[in-house]
């Protein structure tokens, strides 16, 4: 699920996919698409007709690269609870849009990217007992 906040435009994210070599990412993209989330809607489908996508029997990785631009970009009023009990109300903080929700998944099987490999997440999240994997379910159809 994706949701877009406080902002007049759509965001905007890239989607890559990745040749699965035995259970491990390849190193080069097989495609990147840029996709659009639309403020108000928070379930984002993207269409491959225009852009199409080979799924090979070996499978593939999906990737997500969040976009830090001006379009993305927006400013945010919270409350911030500090570790001492005490709290910080309407302090001003950066966000970017859009936003990702994901659902834990029973297996907690997911691997994150950063400019050097990828990283496995296997253990539970240290931000906090709350949080969750970023989710994608992929629907092939006709």
């Amino acid at each position: 699920m994706t949701e877009v906040k406080k902002t007049k435009k759509d965001a905007v994210f890239n989607l890559f996919f990745y040749e699965n070599i035995e259970g491990h990412t390849g190193a080069e993209k097989l495609k990147n698409i840029v996709v659009t989330c639309k403020k108000g809607k928070n379930i984002t489908e993207i269409d491959f007709s225009k852009n199409p996508v080979t799924f090979p029997k070996e499978g593939l990785f999906i990737g997500i690269e969040w976009i830090m631009n001006e379009q993305n970009h927006y400013l945010d009023t919270v409350t911030i609870l500090h570790t001492d009990g005490t709290k910080e109300k309407n302090k001003i903080v950066d966000r970017v849009n859009p936003l990702f929700f994901g659902y834990t998944s029973l297996s907690r099987n997911a691997v994150g990217r950063n400019t050097e490999n990828f990283k496995s997440n296997n253990k539970r999240d240290y931000r906090s007992a709350n949080s969750h994997n970023l989710t994608m379910e992929v629907e092939i159809t006709n």
